[in-house]
């Protein structure tokens, strides 16, 4: 054996471990396996044989009469069977008092679209106070702007003409870029 032969064997042996400890070659080889998540995984229901062979082909677009809704699921691992199938005041006098106690049987059907609503103020005024802590200067004015002395020509040419109002090219003032540094100072 020569010293070349153990060179090339140490060489090789090097490279093998050295990118082994690398992650994309890992995953590359499949030696590295991503955990699911839990909270993303949904159980499916299980494949039974109906008890009548006379089976309609499913119409397109409708949903799935065996998936597992999970608001379904945990109000009957909250409530039972009994009360999920049935609604649970209609089926229980207790859950219906509680319900009548605490109000949540006369609650406000929109209170969703109140609260995102709230949410949606409280996130525009911090966003204009750390507007105004970041740019202090007032922004340009958003739209167009109608230069009014032009604006005025083009309405009594418009009139010598014996031409409509709406006719002709309306007189804007264009806003002009400017740069990163420029009005700092």
């Amino acid at each position: 054996m020569t010293r070349q032969y153990w060179f090339r064997l140490a060489l090789v042996g090097g490279l093998a471990v050295g990118l082994g400890g690398c992650q994309s070659l890992r995953s590359t080889f499949g030696l590295d396996q991503p955990a699911p998540d839990e909270f993303v995984v949904a159980p499916q229901a299980s494949l039974l044989m109906p008890p009548d062979f006379n089976l309609r082909p499913p119409q397109p677009g409708a949903p799935n009469a065996r998936a597992i809704v999970p608001s379904n699921e945990a109000e009957t691992a909250l409530l039972g069977q009994a009360a999920a199938s049935n609604g649970a005041a209609a089926s229980d006098p207790g859950v219906a008092a509680i319900l009548n106690k605490t109000g949540a049987a006369n609650a406000n059907p929109a209170i969703r679209q109140t609260v995102d609503a709230t949410s949606q103020r409280l996130a525009d005024e911090s966003r204009s106070f750390v507007s105004r802590l970041l740019f202090w200067k007032k922004p340009p004015p958003s739209g167009a702007v109608l230069n009014a002395e032009q604006e005025a020509q083009r309405l009594r040419g418009n009139e010598a003409m014996g031409e409509p109002v709406s006719a002709g090219q309306i007189p804007i003032i264009q806003h002009q870029q400017r740069g990163w540094f420029e009005g700092i100072f």
